[in-house]
Parts: C-alpha cells; sequence; structure tokens
C-alpha cells in the first residue's frame, strides 16, 4: 500500500547478473513508477499493478492506494 503522495521503492534483480529493467504502471493516474522502481502514490484508492521487465521475463506486484494517515 502506498498513501497519496507518499513513495516505495521496489526492487529487482535479474540473474546470473544484473541487467537492465524496464518498469511500468498499468495505471498512471493510480500510481507512477520512475525508472529506477520508485513507486508515487497519485491516487487516494484504487490500484495499479507495477510491472518490472528484463529481457523476456517479467515480475508484477498491484500497489493499493490509500488516502494516508
Amino acid at each position: 500500500t502506498v498513501a497519496k503522495d507518499d513513495t516505495l521503492q521496489l526492487i529487482a534483480k535479474t540473474l546470473p547478473v544484473d541487467g537492465p529493467i524496464t518498469w511500468t504502471s498499468s495505471d498512471d493516474t493510480k500510481a507512477t513508477v520512475s525508472d529506477d522502481g520508485l513507486v508515487t502514490g497519485i491516487a487516494t484508492s484504487g490500484s495499479a499493478t507495477i510491472t518490472a521487465t528484463a529481457g523476456n521475463a517479467n515480475a508484477t506486484v498491484t500497489i493499493t492506494c490509500s488516502a494516508g494517515a
């Protein structure tokens, strides 16, 4: 979960050696993700799927948005 205007650092590694990773968000109106995996909450509700892609492999995580404390 990430609150509006808060950030969350995601980390992805490729094995056996580190390689380039591309980060994408399924919905930039809910959460954005930078080139280095830093997720920023944009909305106070809803969710977005963040995908890390390296070559033919990918991994996803669902980020839930909240209003915060």
